[in-house]
C-alpha cells in the first residue's frame, strides 16, 4: 500500500496517481504497483467498493498508457461519473439551506497594562 507522511495538501489533490508513476518509472511490476494502488488499500480498510470481481461494481479507471497514467474515464458503481477529467455528474440540490449565525460587534473592553493601555474586543452570536 502507498503512504506518505510528508506531501503538501496540493500534493495530495494529484493523489496516487503520481506515486504510481513514479513506481512504474522506477521499473516495478505493474501488477504489484496497481495492486498497492488499488487491491491493498481496499482489503486494510474494508472499503465498500468493486474490486472487478463477479457481483461487484465496476470501480475502476481507465488510463492512456502505462508511462504517462492519464486517466479517461471513471466508473464508478457501475456508472460513467468523468471524462477527459470532466465530472458526468449533474449538480443536484440537497433541498436545504446552509445558515451561519451572525456576529455582532460589542465595543473594546479597555484593559490596563504595565505600557499603557490595550483594548479587547468581545463578540457575541446573534440569536
Amino acid at each position: 500500500m502507498f503512504c506518505s507522511d510528508d506531501k503538501h495538501p496540493d500534493d495530495l489533490v494529484r493523489g496516487y496517481r503520481q506515486l504510481v508513476k513514479r513506481a512504474l518509472a522506477l521499473g516495478y511490476d505493474k501488477m504489484a504497483v496497481l495492486r498497492c494502488a488499488t487491491y491493498n488499500p481496499v482489503k486494510h480498510y474494508g472499503l465498500e467498493v468493486g474490486l472487478l470481481q463477479k457481483g461487484d461494481y465496476a470501480d475502476l479507471a481507465v488510463i492512456d498508457n502505462f508511462r504517462d497514467f492519464r486517466v479517461l474515464e471513471t466508473w464508478v458503481n457501475g456508472r460513467r461519473v468523468a471524462r477527459d477529467g470532466k465530472s458526468l455528474i449533474g449538480r443536484q440540490s440537497s433541498g436545504s439551506k446552509t445558515t451561519f449565525p451572525l456576529m455582532r460587534k460589542k465595543p473594546p473592553i479597555p484593559v490596563k497594562n504595565r505600557g499603557g493601555s490595550s483594548r479587547l474586543s468581545r463578540r457575541s452570536t446573534a440569536h
